[in-house]
């Protein structure tokens, strides 16, 4: 049975196997997913800033893959959650997840690493849990941070819903790079760190 429980479903990240050099086709893999390392998003070039796997370390198994690109590339957490500029994380599947799971998940990442300002965030939390259905191996999701537009989730390619708001956009990426993530290796994964 492939259903994860909530300790474990999202966000207790570590790092292995993951080089964070480009090969020369300008891609970059990690655990069997490649991904290019420069992409263009409505005519806005945005570089890979850091990749890690996700996996749950009692059981050993793989989740899921996340990448974060950034228009200004930055291994300062408070950049990525700061400023405003164009971003995207991207968590390729390679288990199935349910829907229960991921947002039991998110409600985790945003009270434990949001804090204070969750409380203000309330109906776009919830608006944005909505958005979400069953994960399977090799489904995409993937989160845009558009300034003046707000977070938009896609899943494989899809546009789902976006939420408005700076402040949203903040939480979220406290979620994965905050003050106190789940995980040190996925923050640091993320920010430009090696995934060995």
């Amino acid at each position: 049975m492939r259903r994860l429980s909530i300790v474990f479903a999202l966000f207790g990240a570590i790092l292995s196997g993951c080089a964070h050099t480009p090969a020369p086709d300008g891609s970059r893999s990690c655990h069997d997913v490649t991904i290019p390392e420069t992409i263009d998003v409505d005519g806005h070039a945005m570089r890979l800033n850091g990749m890690a796997v996700r996996d749950v370390t009692v059981f050993d198994v793989d989740v899921y893959v996340g990448a974060l690109y950034l228009e200004h590339p930055s291994r300062d957490a408070t950049v990525v959650i700061e400023s405003e500029q164009r971003k995207r994380i991207v968590l390729s599947f390679v288990r199935d997840v349910t829907r229960a799971d991921i947002v039991n998940a998110f409600e985790s990442g945003f009270l434990n690493n949001a804090g204070t300002e969750r409380l203000g965030l309330t109906n776009e939390i919830a608006s944005f849990e909505t958005l979400f259905g069953e994960v399977s191996q090799g489904d995409e999701m993937r989160f845009d941070y558009v300034p003046g537009t707000g977070v938009t989730y896609s899943h494989n390619g899809t546009p789902m819903g976006t939420i408005a708001g700076a402040d949203f956009a903040r939480a979220f990426f406290l979620v994965f790079v905050g003050s106190q993530p789940p995980s040190e290796a996925l923050k640091a994964g993320l920010l430009g760190g090696s995934c060995d």
